[in-house]
């Protein structure tokens, strides 16, 4: 995952896929253990919203549940206040794609069993 605008990362800043480089410091995520930060902010969801297709951006770790997400069994990564997992729009790959929140068990596009 990277943040769009390299390593600045501004309240609403698109969360996106992109190839792994190890520079990037916008690539270098952690999860505290409700929230997955990068340069000082956490991944949230547009607009607090709970719906297929919201897409994932940076803003302020504010401790709100809404930048909650909760690693499942199944690599995936649910996102506890909407029952949404964190996905890629019609499994693109391309780097920019910007991620979004979808029903069911899919990490990042991919259907997992």
């Amino acid at each position: 995952m990277d943040v769009s605008g390299d390593d600045i990362g501004g309240n609403l800043s698109p969360v996106q896929l992109s190839d792994c480089h190890s520079g990037p410091v916008d690539q270098h995520w952690s999860w505290n253990g409700s929230a997955l930060t990068t340069l000082g902010k956490c991944m949230d969801i547009e607009g607090n919203g709970y719906s297929n297709g919201d897409k994932t951006m940076l803003w302020d770790c504010t401790g709100g549940g809404n930048p909650e997400w909760v690693p499942q069994s199944n690599g995936s990564m649910l996102h506890p206040r909407s029952g949404r997992c964190l996905d890629s729009p019609w499994q693109a790959t391309a780097n920019g794609t910007q991620l979004q929140i979808w029903d069911g068990n899919r990490l990042l596009g991919a259907d997992v069993p």
